[in-house]
């Protein structure tokens, strides 16, 4: 679902609800930490780690740039054997690592491959 689909679900404000989406991945973040899993990384599928690594992409900060590079993650669209399916796990990945709302919305879920 999206934020302001949760938002009207349970009659909160959108940014309440990046408030507790927030919270909770940093809660997420510190039970990893104390269970020994420190890098962000293990949380995406194996090709999606490797397709990353390929091209250069070994922080969430260079992740999420290059996702924000064109609307709807279509920069990540440009890589070689990156499609819309791992462009979603990254969106909502990103998401949950940031609490950028940019990342929820339609276009996470509508992702359109880039035309140059």
């Amino acid at each position: 679902m999206t934020l302001p689909a949760i938002a009207a679900h349970h009659r909160l404000s959108k940014s309440r609800v990046q408030q507790i989406v927030g919270q909770a991945a940093e809660e997420e973040a510190e039970k990893n930490r104390a269970e020994g899993c420190t890098d962000a990384f293990e949380y995406l599928s194996r090709s999606v780690r490797r397709c990353l690594r390929q091209n250069g992409l070994s922080t969430v900060d260079e992740v999420r740039s290059a996702c924000l590079e064109f609307a709807g993650g279509a920069g990540l669209l440009r890589l070689p054997h990156f499609g819309r399916v791992k462009l979603r796990q990254i969106r909502q990945w990103l998401l949950l690592q940031t609490g950028d709302s940019r990342f929820d919305g339609p276009d996470a879920k509508r992702a359109q491959r880039f035309k140059s």
